[in-house]
């Protein structure tokens, strides 16, 4: 089976923002859990 580019590339943005923004923007830190649900939920 083989992955659409598009899909791999969405997921990649996603690990990024996931990795940075904790880091960058104070208001992420803060809010850390419904961060990861929103990145969870557009990662499926």
């Amino acid at each position: 089976m083989q992955e659409d580019p598009l899909i791999a590339a969405g997921l990649l943005i996603i690990l990024i923002l996931v990795l940075i923004l904790p880091f960058r923007v104070r208001k992420v830190e803060e809010n850390l859990e419904p961060f990861f649900l929103i990145m969870g939920i557009a990662a499926t």
